[in-house]
C-alpha cells in the first residue's frame, strides 16, 4: 500500500489534466407578453377569469416543449402576471425592448402578445427590431366597432406661468357617432372644496367623426400650485364617461426675473444675449444705453454691462447703487472698455499692459470648474466656437474667483481667464473678457441647427450669478412639482452642522397632507451624507408636506407643495386596433388569433418542428490535483497500511 500511495503521489506531481464533457439541454424560449392596461376591461371584465384559466393551462402544456417567459406591460414592463389590468398607460414597444434586453434572443423561438392593440405611450411597436428575430403570435382582444362617445383627448398648457400673465389652455375634443348633438364645454378652478367656473360654452358636434381644438385664454391671479378641471357634459347613449373630464396643474410664480443690459452703444452681442435669455420665459430683459438714467434699480435681479465703463462713460456711481441693493453684475469687456476704470470698480481680475490692442482668443474649458455643470453637447461646442476679441495684456486673478474658460491664443493654451466668476461676501460677479458673443450664437446654429447650446451657456451663467446662497441648515426638496399618477414621488433632504458640513445623524420625519386634510407620516432614510424618501405613487390631487428634525438641541423644519395629475390615457380611447396586431404578426412571420381560438395557437406551437431543444456540449479541463477525493484515497491507503502493520506487529 505504501508503494501504491507513493505511485499515486508521484503521478499527481506530474499535474495530469482531467477532461470532462458536459451536456446542457436548453429548451427553446417562448415569451408570453400580457397587456395589463385598463382598456382591456373598461367595457367588460367577465372574460378575465375564463381567459386566465385557459392561458395558464396553455402555458403549462407548452412548458413541456418550451421555456416560457412571462411578462406584463403597462406603465412599465414586469416579469410574471399580476392579472390586474389596471395600468393607466400601454407601451408595447418598451415591452419588446425589455424582452430583447433581458433574454438571449438567439434562443427565442416565438412571442405571444395578448393585447387590444391600443398604445398611448412610446413608439409604434410595428417597427421594433425584435419582429425580425422571432415570429409574434397576437391574441386579439377588444371591440373594433366605434361606440357613441365624446372625449377629451389631449390638453396643451404651460406648466409654469407668472402671476398676472394671461395663458392659454388648448383642449382637443373628439366625438364618434354623435353628429348634430350639443354639449357643454367648461373649465373650473379648484381651490380646496371651492370650485369656480372660469369658462362655459355650448358646442355643436358637426360631423362623424368629429374633432375640434378649443383654446381658452385665462389669467393667472394666485401664486402657487393651481388646479384646474376641464369638463364636457355627457351625450345621450354614451357609455364611457371617464374621458369627459381631466384635471391639470399649473405652477404660478410670483414674478419674472428682470435683467438690465446697460451698454455703451448698439452691438450684435446685445441681441444675442437678449435672445438667449428670453428663450427662458423666466426672464424679462430690457436694454438701455449710456448715458440714459437708470430708475427703480432695485427691481432688477441682475445687471449686464456691455463695454462699460468706457473712456467717456463712467459708471462707478451706478455700480455703487447696485452694490447697495446687492444686485449681481456681469461685465462684457470689449475694445471700447476703459480698462483702468474697470480695474477700479471690481477686483476679480486686474488687467495691465498695452490694453488698447486686442487678442483673438478661443475658449478652453477649465476641467476643475465646479460652480455648475454643462451638458456634453455644450462642452464639445464651446471649444469650437470662433475667437472673441480680448484686451491684450497681463491678467491678475483674485483668489476669490473661479475660472470657467481660459484663453487659447492661436495654438497656445494660456492661464488667462476668458470667462470668470467671483463670489465675494455673498455678492456674485462675472467677467466675460471679450466681445463677439454673437458669433458664438451663430456658430451654434450653423453646427447644430439650433441655439440650444449658447442659450444653455447664458442661462447657466445668469442662473449662478443671480442665485442667492441658501444658508438654511435643513432642506428638503423634490426634483419636480408636478407628477403623474404612475410616477414615484421622491424627497431628498440635507442637514448641515454649524460648519455647513453635511450630516445625517439626526432622524427626519415628514408629514404629508392631502387637500382633504388626510395626514400621512414617514421617516426619511439615511443615504451616505443625506436623506432620501420614496413614497411611491399617490392619487391625483394637491399635497403639502412638512419635514422636521432636531439637531444639537435645535428644531429645524422645511415645507413644500406638489401636485399629482390624473393621466388616464386608457380611458380616452377604447377602440381596439386589431390591424396593428395583425400587421405585427404578418411582418414577423406569426399568426393572429381571436380570444375564442386560443387553443389553435397552442396546437400550432406544439406542432412547430423548428422549435427544438438546443444541446450545448462544454469541454471542462481541470488538473486532477483539484479532485479532493484523491487526497482522501491517499490518506486512506496510508492509514490502512499503518493499521495493518500495527495489527501484525511490524511497528
Amino acid at each position: 500500500m505504501r508503494f501504491l500511495s507513493a505511485s499515486l503521489i508521484a503521478f499527481l506531481l506530474l499535474n495530469p489534466l482531467f477532461k470532462n464533457f458536459k451536456k446542457e439541454i436548453k429548451k427553446p424560449v417562448l415569451v408570453y407578453l400580457e397587456d395589463n392596461s385598463k382598456s382591456l376591461k373598461a367595457k367588460d371584465s367577465s372574460w378575465i377569469k375564463p381567459y386566465i384559466d385557459q392561458r395558464d393551462q396553455m402555458i403549462n402544456n407548452l412548458e413541456e416543449k418550451y421555456e416560457v417567459k412571462k411578462f406584463e406591460f403597462g406603465n412599465e414592463t414586469k416579469q410574471d402576471f399580476s392579472n390586474f389590468y389596471n395600468q393607466s398607460k400601454s407601451n408595447p414597444y418598451a415591452a419588446l425592448e425589455y424582452v430583447a434586453d433581458v433574454l438571449d434572443v438567439q434562443n427565442l423561438k416565438a412571442v405571444i402578445l395578448h393585447s387590444d392593440g391600443i398604445y398611448n405611450s412610446g413608439r409604434n411597436p410595428l417597427y421594433h427590431p425584435l419582429l425580425k428575430m422571432a415570429p409574434v403570435y397576437t391574441v386579439l382582444h377588444g371591440d373594433t366597432v366605434p361606440e357613441k362617445d365624446l372625449s377629451i383627448q389631449r390638453i396643451y398648457n404651460n406648466e409654469i406661468i407668472y402671476s398676472g400673465d394671461k395663458f392659454s389652455i388648448q383642449v382637443d375634443l373628439q366625438a364618434h357617432h354623435a353628429a348634430n348633438e350639443k354639449f357643454l364645454f367648461q373649465i373650473f378652478k379648484v381651490e380646496g372644496t371651492q370650485v369656480k367656473k372660469l369658462h362655459e360654452s355650448t358646442e355643436l358636434i358637426k360631423s362623424n367623426p368629429f374633432f375640434v381644438a378649443k383654446e381658452v385664454l385665462l389669467e393667472a391671479s394666485s401664486v402657487g400650485l393651481q388646479r384646474y378641471k376641464v369638463v364636457t357634459s355627457t351625450i345621450q347613449g354614451e357609455r364611457n364617461t371617464k374621458n369627459n373630464q381631466r384635471d391639470l396643474f399649473i405652477e404660478v410664480l410670483d414674478a419674472k426675473k428682470k435683467v438690465l443690459i446697460y451698454a455703451l452703444s448698439p452691438h450684435p452681442d446685445l441681441s444675442a444675449l437678449k435672445d438667449a435669455m428670453i428663450s427662458n420665459k423666466n426672464y424679462d430683459v430690457s436694454i438701455k444705453y449710456f448715458p440714459e438714467a437708470l430708475t427703480n434699480v432695485d427691481q432688477y435681479t441682475l445687471a449686464i454691462f456691455h463695454q462699460l465703463p468706457g473712456a467717456n462713460a463712467q459708471i462707478s456711481s451706478t455700480i455703487q447703487l447696485l452694490n447697495s441693493f446687492k444686485i449681481p453684475a456681469v461685465f462684457v469687456v470689449g475694445n471700447q472698455t476703459d480698462i483702468v476704470a474697470l480695474n477700479a470698480i471690481q477686483d476679480a481680475v486686474q488687467i495691465s499692459g498695452n490694453t488698447k490692442n486686442q487678442n483673438e482668443s478661443q475658449a478652453v474649458v477649465n476641467s476643475a470648474f465646479s460652480l455648475f455643470t454643462m451638458s456634453d453637447p455644450l462642452q464639445s461646442s464651446i471649444v469650437k466656437y470662433p475667437p472673441l476679441s480680448v484686451p491684450f495684456g497681463n491678467f491678475k486673478i483674485d483668489p476669490t474667483t473661479s475660472t470657467f474658460l481660459y484663453q487659447k491664443i492661436g495654438k497656445v493654451e494660456t492661464n488667462y481667464p476668458l470667462w470668470i466668476f467671483q463670489d465675494k461676501a455673498g455678492q456674485k460677479t462675472c467677467l466675460i473678457m471679450g466681445e463677439g458673443l454673437w458669433k458664438w450664437r451663430m456658430a451654434d446654429f450653423i453646427n447644430s441647427n439650433s441655439f440650444l447650446n449658447f442659450n444653455e451657456l447664458v442661462s447657466k451663467t445668469l442662473l449662478y450669478v443671480a442665485s442667492k446662497d441658501d444658508k438654511r441648515k435643513f432642506r428638503v426638496s423634490q426634483s419636480k412639482k408636478l407628477y403623474e399618477e404612475s410616477e414615484p414621488i421622491l424627497f431628498t433632504g440635507e442637514l448641515y452642522n454649524d460648519s455647513y458640513e453635511k450630516i445625517n445623524e439626526a432622524e427626519v420625519k415628514l408629514d404629508l397632507i392631502s387637500k382633504d386634510r388626510k395626514n400621512y407620516s414617514y421617516s426619511l432614510g439615511k443615504k451616505d451624507n443625506y436623506y432620501e424618501l420614496n413614497i411611491g405613487t399617490l392619487p391625483a390631487g394637491e399635497y403639502s408636506y412638512k419635514a422636521s428634525t432636531t439637531w444639537n438641541k435645535k428644531a429645524h423644519s422645511a415645507e413644500g407643495i406638489f401636485g399629482v395629475e390624473a393621466i388616464d390615457m386608457e380611458s380616452n380611447n377604447l377602440l381596439a386596433d386589431h390591424n396593428l396586431l395583425r400587421n405585427m404578426s404578418d411582418q414577423s412571420g406569426g399568426t393572429s388569433y381571436n380570444m375564442s381560438t386560443i387553443t389553435a395557437l397552442e396546437a400550432q406551437l406544439q406542432q412547430d418542428n423548428t422549435s427544438k431543444p438546443i444541446i450545448y456540449q462544454h469541454l471542462d479541463i481541470k488538473p486532477l490535483l483539484n479532485e479532493k477525493i484523491l487526497f482522501f484515497i491517499i490518506a486512506l491507503l496510508l492509514l490502512v497500511e499503518w493499521f495493518l502493520r500495527r495489527f501484525w506487529g511490524s511497528y
